[in-house]
């Protein structure tokens, strides 16, 4: 196993710990020496990996074919 994926679970166990531990982030980051940026971002990394069903690398999968339609006012003066 590499490093990040060392990393990760780490971060994912954290993450864990701190759900069933019933403090706040703010107060579960102090008491551990986590920087809150640092919970922070994995907190969001881990919410992406339950939304894709996969590990972290997918969450910054493409979505192909998506269409963007733009409407622009007609103004007469």
């Amino acid at each position: 196993m590499n490093n990040l994926q060392e990393k990760r679970e780490r971060m994912l166990s954290m993450i864990a710990d701190w759900q069933q531990s019933g403090k706040s982030k703010k107060a579960y980051c102090t008491e551990n020496g986590i920087k809150e940026a640092t919970f922070y971002y994995w907190f969001s990394r881990s919410k992406e990996n339950e939304s894709t069903g996969g590990n972290l690398s997918q969450s910054t999968r493409r979505q192909e074919g998506t269409m963007l339609r733009l409407s622009i006012p007609t103004v007469c003066v």
